[in-house]
Formats: structure tokens, C-alpha cells, sequence
């Protein structure tokens, strides 16, 4: 909001009331109005110390029920002198006509506003819309977007999150290319930002080789990498490993040199990780435990109707280690039911 007003008097709440203020002045919103009825006097001098630049106003109710307003001074002779029946009216401002007047002279930004709205209509387009139905309204939010000013980081990573979600990468790559173009719009750069441009390069086909140049640079570092962005650089690897037929072995040494340095890896990029092993030529007795991991993992992921990309990374993940993973000579009944129904999950996965 470009200005909040803030009502003080009861001592209980102060001390989260100030700390939401604290987070307005760590966004550069110096516009607040804080409130104190005349009934917290014990501890309105110190209160107002602590209040520094913001705008502070003592206020009471009369015997007349007119709430009015004077500063910390005089309300403390009218703490002593107030009688009943005696007519204040006349002597001091009416709070309503000082906020008036304070409110009429704070700069507005309707950007908040419409920064809000934008998050709003975000939010309802994804709990709405599915598929082609949610591009087509998120194409249509972000052209809403004709100021640099609205270009908010989080405004774009929820764009960026919900392109994704639908697997339209083009949108993706289209809105961060615009934003780069931009001379004074820095959104681009950001690692979040960045992270989902090279992700969806390396989804489209032909783009890989220029979505390492994106995460190559900051992977580099010295200072190190997100661990999201030694992530996405080990599933490029990887996917480059598997559609050279499994013979690219230079492809197959970065993915595991970069599961092998990721932070705190997951579940998941830990199974990738012992699959590129065995795909390097070690060795390990876990392949029924993988397929259990698989099961579970694939049948989570329908649960929460999660796009249909993160079932197929799961599903390349185990094809790559039963390639290379040496199966038993007479496969079990157990084995053929595994089977099918990771067979079942595979055509699922393919386009149609």
C-alpha cells in the first residue's frame, strides 16, 4: 500500500505492528501513520521516541463521542483537566480532518495496486484453467505488463512457474528474452529467472547447447553454483547421454561430476547420480529397490496431477539404469508385473 495507517494502543500487538513497519521501510515505504488513544498514556512518550520519522498522532474520545487529535503535551493536560461536561470541540483537530489532510498529501503509487492485481489474476488462472486454456490467460495477463515498473521478480517467476507447469517453454523463453531487452530492467538476471530460461531451452528441442551457455557461467564460479543450477546442468548432460544413444561417455562424466557436487542433493538427484555409476560401469545389487522408488515416486507425482515432464524425467532416469543394469536370467513373476506397469507408465509419458 503507499501509505499505512497504524493504530498503537494496544501494547500487546506493538510489537508485531513494528515489525510489519520494518518490513514497509525495507521496501522504501516511508508513508506511515501511527495511531495512540490517550488511554495508553503511561507509555505514549516513549512510544512516540521509538516511532522516529514516521507521522505520530495522539488521539481521544470526548465526553461528546468525537474522536480528536493533539500532540503528546497537551494531551497530557487534557488527561488532567478533562471533565465531562466541558466542551473540547473547538480546541483541537478531529482526527478524520488531519487524516484527510495527511493522506491528500502522499505521493501514490498505482503500481502497487496493479502489482497486486496481477498476482491476484495469476493465482485465479491457475486454480481455473488448465493446458492451452492457461497459456492463452497468461498470455493475456502479461500483456498487461506496459510498464518496466509492474516487472516484479516475483510477478515473473509466477508467470515463468506457470508456463512451465503447462510445458509451454516458447512463452518462457519469449518473456525473459523480452525482459533482457530492456535497458533498464535487471529482472532477467536473477538466478531464479535464469534457471527457468535455461530449463526451458534445454526442454526445446535443439536449445541445449545454449541453455549450458546460460548455467555454465554461474556454474563455473568460484564462489559456487544454486544448487538448482548443477541440477538442471546434470539433466542436460544426462539427456544429451541418453539421445546420443548412450555412447556420448564425455556427456555421461559431467552429469555425474555435477550430481556429484550438487548441495544437499534431493531424492532424486541422488538416484540420478548412482544411475549414471552403473552407467559408468559400476555395479549395484538395488535394481528391485529402484523400481519400488520409481512406483512410489510415480504414483506421488499423480497425486499431486503434477505436469507430465516430471513423470518423464523419472521414468528416462530408471530406463537409463535398466540399460545398463545387468537383469536376472529368469525374470520373476514379480519382475514381469514391474514391468508391465513401468511399461504402462512409458507410454503414458509420450507425446500424443
Amino acid at each position: 500500500a503507499d501509505v499505512a495507517v497504524v493504530e498503537l494502543s494496544d501494547a500487546v500487538c506493538q510489537p508485531s505492528l513494528f515489525y510489519h513497519l520494518g518490513v514497509r521501510e525495507s521496501f522504501n515505504m516511508p508513508h506511515n501513520v501511527l495511531l495512540c488513544c490517550h488511554s495508553a498514556l503511561p507509555s505514549l512518550q516513549a512510544l512516540q521516541d521509538l516511532c522516529g520519522t514516521y507521522t505520530f498522532i495522539p488521539y481521544t474520545v470526548t465526553a461528546q463521542n468525537k474522536v480528536v487529535c493533539c500532540d503528546a503535551g497537551a494531551m497530557k493536560c487534557l488527561a488532567e483537566l478533562f471533565q465531562p461536561s466541558f466542551g473540547t470541540e473547538p480546541f483541537f483537530t478531529p482526527l478524520a480532518a488531519r487524516l484527510v489532510r495527511l493522506l491528500e498529501g502522499v505521493p501514490t503509487n498505482s503500481c502497487g495496486y496493479f502489482r497486486e492485481t496481477i498476482r491476484r489474476d495469476i493465482r485465479r488462472a491457475r486454480e481455473m484453467f488448465r493446458g492451452e486454456q492457461l497459456s492463452r490467460e497468461l498470455a493475456r495477463i502479461q500483456q498487461r505488463l506496459d510498464s518496466v515498473e509492474l516487472l516484479s521478480l516475483d510477478i515473473i517467476v509466477n508467470l515463468l512457474l506457470s508456463y512451465r507447469d503447462v510445458q509451454d517453454y516458447d512463452s518462457i523463453i519469449s518473456l525473459v528474452e523480452t525482459l533482457r531487452a530492456l535497458p533498464t530492467c535487471d529482472v532477467a538476471e536473477q538466478p531464479n529467472v535464469r534457471f527457468h530460461y535455461a530449463f526451458a531451452l534445454s526442454r526445446r528441442a535443439g536449445d541445449r547447447a545454449q541453455a549450458l551457455s546460460v548455467l555454465l557461467p554461474a556454474v563455473e564460479r568460484g564462489d559456487g553454483a544454486a544448487p538448482d543450477l548443477l541440477c538442471l546442468c546434470g539433466r542436460i548432460y544426462k539427456d544429451t547421454f541418453i539421445s546420443s544413444g548412450f555412447t556420448d561417455t564425455r556427456a555421461r562424466d559431467r552429469a555425474l561430476y555435477c550430481k556429484a557436487f550438487e548441495v544437499e542433493p534431493s531424492l532424486h538427484a541422488g538416484i540420478n547420480a548412482a544411475v549414471l555409476l552403473v552407467a559408468a560401469g559400476h555395479q549395484f545389487d538395488s535394481f528391485v529397490r529402484l523400481q519400488q522408488i520409481v512406483i512410489q515416486a510415480s504414483e506421488k507425482l499423480y497425486k499431486l496431477n503434477a505436469p507430465s515432464w516430471y513423470l518423464v524425467s523419472v521414468m528416462e532416469t530408471f530406463l537409463l539404469y535398466k540399460h545398463f543394469q545387468k537383469s536376472p536370467p529368469v525374470p520373476s513373476a514379480r519382475q514381469e508385473l514391474a514391468d508391465f506397469w513401468l511399461a504402462f507408465l512409458l507410454a503414458a509419458c509420450q507425446p500424443f
